[in-house]
């Protein structure tokens, strides 16, 4: 019995997370924002444990461990900067008004991407509390399917 159960735990985990936010939508008010906010945060945690899932996975030469040098950081900047397009069409699209700023604007150009990041996520982390329990839900429930 438990053996059955920790094969459908992350099957199980996953279909309540994503029925959360068709509870915050019905029940809660959410708007369009918060729920596209929460699938775009759900691809930094998906990229976050392919990262681990990358440094993580055996290795039977040495070679292929400092090959993990290289392809974590090439993924690590390819889905970043996926993840950061993706975020700044839904930002800009539905975030009017929900958009927290960060820093100075007068910071060197090559600080823009970081500092919208830290934009983002402090919105996300600053946003509604029943915004930011779900965001933590998606990351424990990715978790458990790690």
């Amino acid at each position: 019995m438990t053996n059955r159960l920790t094969t459908k735990l992350p099957l199980i985990s996953l279909i309540a997370v994503n029925a959360l936010p068709v509870f915050g939508v019905l029940f809660l008010g959410w708007e369009v924002f918060a729920v596209l906010l929460l699938y775009w945060a759900e691809n930094v945690v998906l990229g976050f444990y392919n990262v681990l899932r990358m440094a993580l996975a055996p290795v039977s030469s040495p070679a292929e461990h400092i090959g993990k040098f290289f392809i974590i950081p090439f993924f690590t900047i390819h889905y970043g900067l996926f993840t950061a397009v993706h975020g700044i069409f839904v930002f800009a699209i539905f975030g009017r008004g929900h958009v927290m700023h960060v820093g100075r604007p007068t910071l060197p150009c090559f600080c823009g991407p970081l500092q919208m990041l830290v934009g983002a996520i402090a919105t996300v982390l600053c946003s509604a509390r029943a915004v930011t329990l779900m965001f933590l839900a998606l990351f424990i429930s990715h978790g458990v399917s790690f």
